[in-house]
């Protein structure tokens, strides 16, 4: 899991204890995909690893903790989280087109739906 880190567009985290890694084909038909996820120490892992490879790392803890506890490797992200992942993929992408002397896209704040609101123990708020 920890090697196909490199090839994920974003890791999205709750700073301490959660990393999900996510790449997305903007050429293709289907929804992002989990390529690497953990807690802890697995999660710094994660964390360490896409800083070596210059993947993107995005602070968005209800959003980590909403990709942990819903989704498996190699699965797409659920169709509840769509506009909150397409929020963070799009400013992601966005960053690889600035220009000197442009303005870059704003940093989204990503609201998860009440029904996917986990807290650190995977518990729904």
């Amino acid at each position: 899991m920890m090697q196909n880190v490199k090839d994920a567009d974003v890791v999205i985290t709750n700073p301490e204890h959660f990393a999900v890694a996510l790449s997305y084909d903007p050429t293709g038909d289907g929804a992002p995909t989990v390529v690497a996820k953990g807690a802890d120490l697995m999660a710094a892992g994660i964390r360490e690893e896409a800083k070596a490879h210059g993947v993107y790392i995005f602070e968005a803890p209800p959003l980590a903790r909403a990709l942990f506890f819903t989704t498996e490797v190699d699965q797409t992200v659920p169709e509840d989280l769509y506009v909150a992942v397409a929020q963070v993929i799009a400013y992601v992408f966005s960053l690889d087109s600035i220009r000197p002397g442009q303005q870059g896209m704003q940093k989204p704040k990503p609201v998860v739906p009440s029904g996917m609101a986990f807290d650190a123990s995977g518990k729904l708020q």
